[in-house]
């Protein structure tokens, strides 16, 4: 994997983790549909694209 997927990969981790996790975030995001189900969604993709990449 390149420097820059790897950047890329995490980013997306600590966007994803901050959506769970942040009780400021979340409902903001909340408010466009990306709810608990999307965020988990997400995560799955994540974790696929990890597992091909990583």
């Amino acid at each position: 994997m390149s420097n820059s997927e790897s950047k890329r990969l995490e980013k997306t981790r600590v966007a994803l983790t901050n959506a769970q996790t942040h009780s400021e975030i979340k409902p903001l995001l909340a408010d466009f549909g990306m709810d608990d189900a999307k965020i988990a969604e997400g995560l799955t993709i994540y974790d696929n694209a990890l597992q091909k990449w990583g």
